[in-house]
């Protein structure tokens, strides 16, 4: 298995890291590691995930479903 970093940063609403998260485990991503942040305001947020996958198409289908999100304005992604 491969790892991966994804760092994804937005307009923060209620449910959005459980959204993120549900997605990234329904595309096969095993999670590692997650942590949430928001700003004091509580309108911006972001979260870094370290996820396992089984190949960069697995990858490419999660950052996809990620994009879906209108609230993730940046997505940044990287095998490590």
């Amino acid at each position: 298995m491969k790892k991966a970093e994804i760092k994804l940063s937005g307009i923060d609403r209620i449910g959005l890291l459980a959204d993120a998260t549900h997605s990234i485990s329904a595309m096969g991503g095993n999670i590692l590691y997650a942590k949430s942040q928001a700003q004091k305001n509580k309108t911006r947020f972001k979260i870094n995930y370290i996820i396992e996958i089984k190949s960069p198409k697995q990858l490419q289908e999660i950052e996809n479903i990620l994009k879906e999100f209108p609230e993730i304005k940046i997505i940044t992604i990287r095998e490590t």
